[in-house]
């Protein structure tokens, strides 16, 4: 019976009664036998029921629910929510994948769903009012175990304690919401960032011994290493030394061997592996590790001799690494350089010429290197996105200007050197079919690529070769022709949207936008996690011998997906926190215009971006007149009117809400309403 079943019910779910007269299974002792034998079935996860009706869930999908700004998502793509299912961040549902978005089917397991939202005074009583609009019918029903802490316009968390009497109970009051540290709270709160070290681990690190042995380890102590970072930079967990010889270049990356302090099962390792990743934010850090391990024994300080692993390559004057070596090393870094300082240096700057004339040479010697290896690089579809990441300039707590990130001459080489390093040690690995933790780039999703495609056409750019399996090094191509162009930023922003998201896995599948076959990080062991496994890899398969392969492969499948998901939680914190500055930025300048670049457009409205990055909404109810999405994905209206990317506009700002971190403004008409 249980074939002819999931015969019946292949194509589409159907209700008992129904899968009964397709069995003719008309009597009473027969339908009772069909009851039993569906709800075997249905214990056996062959089957679900959802409203009387029984499917196959083979023919459907498991996942875990991602609310973003008050939607719920899979995969970034939008659930289609017809049952009016109130669904949370960590929900795990049952849904069917369309093109554009996910039919939910059915919530297989709630998370414990954390609300949060702010006490408000009325008519002499606290009531919560909540900072998702989905919970405007829930209350709170425990206000008096908090009593004496609860006061007006207190940012609260509660949970929800009763979905069916739509009832939630406070578990944390937070601060009153006026205050920057309440709303930052309320962030890290939201995406479960990490709690501060426990005694136990602080003592575990107070008993690590600073001494340095070259047992097992070259000495490159004599070698003038540097490191170069930026001006704010805590720890310094990469340094190089390049050196010209006949046949090219010889470049030395040496990272920190934090492995060295972190042993495999420790209660650091075990503390780290639940961290994946430091967080950085506005005035702010929260590590992967002590300080005493991050800020001082695993940092490359100059001066101080510190335990590395090392990887050396002979770069030929094509570009190609023609031979390398890694091992265990220890080093001295010579300088503590800054991208500002290399920068200035590579300009000819007499003062500083001078006071480094013994890293000088060293230093042109390396950026002619990384040029021959970032074109190599290029050539074989390596995308050379734009950074516009903001720089939040404070003063006292309080933020005093936003500027754009700039990608200079020295940013660019240790970025090239970085990427010589990981591709190395990535392809050693995956040749010998040695256990790692590799980072992959997929091929963008088609739907993506297309969109971009179709908003280039406008820009007069086209696209050679097969449309559905687009090379990056087309893309790059497309890039490079607004090198020189005002839309620059904009089209690398564009581009780096249609990216898929980059991954840990423990299989090695490529990196589409360097155009490389095999990738690791190896290089940032202090703040990430996956980098300390490849080192533990190395010194475990390379530099010993170990007949764990299968065990450790089966470990490093799941401390990448591990290290995915707390990568997007820091993803989120960082990006959340930025956005929080910005408006703090932005709310005392209402009725204040600027110029501004249009820089995507919905249904409801465009997005513009000012120079300094800051970007906001245009709603489309604050447009005068009556406009619509029209064939060319633009907003117009029919009196000749159209908003389009890339467009320059001038806007006013109208409103900054702190609360949920968003701008807006309207256009400035230039000509009388209508």
């Amino acid at each position: 019976m249980k074939k002819k079943i999931l015969e019946c019910i292949q194509k589409e779910g159907m209700d008992i009664h129904t899968i009964a007269k397709h069995l003719n299974l008309l009597e009473t002792n027969q339908l009772i036998l069909l009851t039993k034998e569906i709800n075997k079935m249905i214990d056996e996860g062959l089957c679900f029921e959802k409203d009387g009706i029984i499917y196959i869930k083979d023919n459907y999908l498991e996942g875990i629910v991602d609310v973003y700004k008050g939607k719920p998502y899979i995969d970034d793509k939008p659930i289609n929510n017809d049952l009016n299912t109130l669904l949370f961040s960590g929900d795990k549902i049952l849904y069917r994948e369309n093109k554009f978005d996910i039919d939910l089917i059915k919530i297989i397991e709630r998370k414990t769903a954390y609300v949060y939202g702010t006490m408000v005074l009325r008519k002499g009583k606290l009531y919560f009012f909540s900072d998702d609009i989905r919970l405007k019918e829930y209350k709170v029903v425990n206000e008096k175990d908090f009593k004496k802490e609860l006061k007006p316009f207190f940012k609260v968390r509660c949970f929800v304690s009763n979905y069916q009497k739509k009832e939630l109970k406070i578990d944390k009051v937070i601060g009153h919401i006026d205050d920057e540290e309440t709303l930052i709270e309320t962030i890290l709160l939201q995406n479960d960032a990490p709690l501060p070290f426990s005694n136990k681990i602080m003592k575990y690190c107070d008993s690590i011994s600073d001494e340095i042995s070259l047992e097992n380890r070259k000495d490159l102590r004599e070698l003038n290493f540097i490191t170069i970072d930026g001006d704010d930079a805590k720890d310094y967990d990469d340094a190089i030394y390049v050196e010209q010889i006949d046949v090219g270049y010889r470049l030395y990356v040496s990272i920190a061997d934090v492995s060295h302090y972190v042993p495999e099962g420790s209660i650091l390792d075990k503390e780290a592996f639940n961290r994946g990743t430091s967080i950085y934010y506005p005035g702010n850090v929260i590590p992967m590790l002590p300080f005493k391990l991050s800020d001082d024994l695993c940092s490359l300080m100059e001066g101080k001799d510190r335990y590395t692993i090392t990887c050396q390559m002979v770069v030929s004057y094509n570009g190609e690494v023609v031979s390398y070596e890694i091992y265990p090393s220890v080093i001295c870094s010579k300088h503590r350089m800054t991208y500002s300082n290399v920068n200035k240096i590579l300009g000819h700057d007499k003062e500083l010429l001078d006071k480094y004339r013994d890293i000088t040479n060293m230093i042109y010697t390396a950026y002619s290197l990384s040029r021959i290896a970032n074109k190599v690089r290029r050539s074989k579809g390596g995308i050379e996105f734009e950074s516009n990441e903001p720089i939040i300039v404070e003063e006292k707590s309080k933020v005093v200007d936003i500027q754009i990130r700039k990608q200079d001459k020295a940013e660019l080489m240790i970025e090239d050197f970085m990427i010589l390093a990981n591709t190395t040690v990535a392809s050693h690995m995956a040749y010998l079919g040695l256990p790692l933790i590799y980072r992959n780039h997929d091929y963008p999703k088609q739907e993506k690529i297309d969109s971009f495609i179709n908003t280039m056409e406008k820009f007069g750019v086209t696209f050679k070769g097969n449309p559905y399996k687009i090379e990056s090094k087309v893309l790059n191509k497309c890039l490079e022709k607004f090198e020189d162009s005002d839309d620059y930023y904009l089209v690398s922003e564009m581009l780096l949207r249609c990216m898929a998201k980059a991954l840990y896995s423990h299989n090695c599948s490529g990196h589409y936008g360097l155009g490389l076959e095999h990738y690791c990080h190896f290089t940032s062991p202090i703040r990430r996690y996956p980098d300390l496994i490849v080192h533990r890899m190395l010194k475990k398969y390379v530099f010993s011998y170990s007949e764990d392969i299968d065990e450790d492969n089966i470990k490093n499948e799941n401390i990448a997906k591990k290290a995915n998901e707390r990568e997007k939680k820091a993803t989120s914190i960082e990006r959340a926190i930025v956005d929080l500055k910005m408006c703090e930025y932005m709310s005392d300048k209402i009725k204040q215009t600027f110029m501004a670049t249009i820089c995507s457009i919905t249904n409801y409205g465009f997005y513009v971006r000012l120079e300094n990055g800051i970007e906001g909404l245009v709603h489309i109810k604050n447009l005068d007149g009556y406009f619509y999405l029209d064939h060319n994905n633009n907003l117009s209206d029919d009196f000749g009117t159209t908003y389009k990317i890339s467009q320059r506009v001038k806007v006013k700002l109208i409103a900054v809400d702190l609360n949920n971190r968003n701008i807006d403004f309207v256009v400035v008409n230039t000509r009388p309403k209508r």
